[in-house]
C-alpha cells in the first residue's frame, strides 16, 4: 500500500506524468499590455512621419476599439502592406494615397493614407465598411 501511494506523488514539475503541459500564449501577458498601452487615435487626423520613431517602421494606434498598423519604409518613403488584404498606391501627380482594407474581428476596416508633395506629414483616414 505505501508503494502505491509513493507512486501517486505529482514529479517535481508539479503535474502528473500524463497530463500534458499547457501551452504557453505566444506572445504571453506582455503582448496584451503592450495593446492596451496604444494610443488612441480619431477616425481622420494628420499623421508626421516622425510619428514612425526612430528606426522604429510601425505606427500602431486604436481607432473606435479597433488595433490598427501601418508599416513605414524608410528606404522607399513609402507606406507598406500592413497586414491589409488589398493594399494599392495611387500616384496623382506629386500626392501619393495608400489605401488598404482589411477583416479585424467582425469589422471590416479601410484605411487610407495621403501625403501631398514631398511633405513630411500625412492624412489618415480610418473607414469601417460593416
Amino acid at each position: 500500500m505505501g508503494l502505491l501511494l509513493s507512486s501517486c506523488v505529482p514529479t517535481s514539475g508539479g503535474l502528473p506524468p500524463f497530463v500534458n503541459p499547457p501551452a504557453s500564449t505566444p506572445y504571453g501577458g506582455e503582448y496584451a499590455n503592450e495593446i492596451l498601452k496604444l494610443p488612441v487615435y480619431p477616425r481622420s487626423r494628420t499623421l508626421d512621419k516622425r510619428e514612425f520613431g526612430n528606426g522604429n517602421s510601425r505606427v500602431r494606434f486604436r481607432v473606435e476599439g479597433v488595433n490598427v498598423r501601418m508599416i513605414y519604409n524608410f528606404f522607399t518613403d513609402q507606406i507598406e502592406d500592413a497586414g491589409w488584404g488589398r493594399n494599392r498606391l495611387e500616384s496623382e501627380g506629386q500626392n501619393r494615397t495608400w489605401q488598404g482594407v482589411y477583416q479585424r474581428g467582425i469589422r471590416l476596416v479601410r484605411i487610407r493614407v495621403q501625403q501631398e508633395g514631398n511633405s513630411d506629414v500625412y492624412v489618415l483616414e480610418v473607414t469601417f465598411l460593416q
